[in-house]
């Protein structure tokens, strides 16, 4: 009699196939973490940015080519809409701190000490900050006027419709992108960013 024909022999038989299939999948499991482990390029994060206000981190980018486009807009001022227009390009030849921002926007609110430090440090050295104020949070000219009011600030301030965001693809507030005198765009820092690390870069433009 064949002992394997027995019930005692089937789940004998069926432990051992069993015990070989965990032995492969182990084997495979330990080769392909191996495999990871020596191409690291494969394990890749993506990020995606979807709330209007930004998390308090900082992020920098690299040398890009000329920015990411001209943009004409209304000033604001501390009554609000001045009947005057700004448009980045005639600005070239400055280093532009362009910050895009809400009034409403808690972080952008803890940037504005810092932002006046920084303008009246480099008030004299051709550096512009210019503050692109957009519509996210339902906020008008009116709001941007009473947030310049608020924080007695004296940068320039423009109002986007939602464009200008759009162009530059924004997705959180405070966002900063500091420009070259050619225009192009030397670094960007999504968030609450340091009095420390916006004058580096300010001043390695200026050197």
């Amino acid at each position: 009699m064949d002992l394997s024909e027995t019930p005692q022999g089937r789940r004998n038989k069926r432990g051992v196939i069993l015990a070989f299939v965990l032995l492969v999948l182990v084997i495979g499991l330990g080769a392909a973490s191996g495999w990871l482990y020596t191409h690291p390029q494969v394990m890749t994060t993506t990020v995606i940015v979807t709330t209007t206000v930004s998390v308090a981190t900082t992020v920098t980018a690299t040398l890009q080519p000329m920015g990411m486009g001209d943009f004409t807009l209304p000033v604001v001022d501390s009554k609000g809409l001045t009947g005057q227009t700004l448009t980045l390009s005639n600005l070239r030849g400055k280093i532009i701190v362009l910050e895009f921002m809400e009034p409403w926007c808690p972080h952008c609110q803890n940037m504005a000490p810092i932002m006046e430090a920084l303008h009246k440090q480099y008030a004299d050295k051709n550096v512009v900050f210019l503050e692109v104020a957009g519509p996210w949070s339902g906020a008008n000219p009116q709001d941007v006027a009473q947030y310049i009011t608020q924080f007695k600030s004296n940068l320039t301030y423009v109002y986007d419709s939602g464009d200008v965001f759009k162009k530059y693809a924004v997705t959180g507030t405070p966002t900063f992108f500091i420009l070259t005198k050619n225009g192009a765009i030397a670094a960007n820092y999504v968030g609450e960013t340091t009095n420390e690390t916006l004058a580096t870069t300010i001043s390695q433009q200026l050197a």
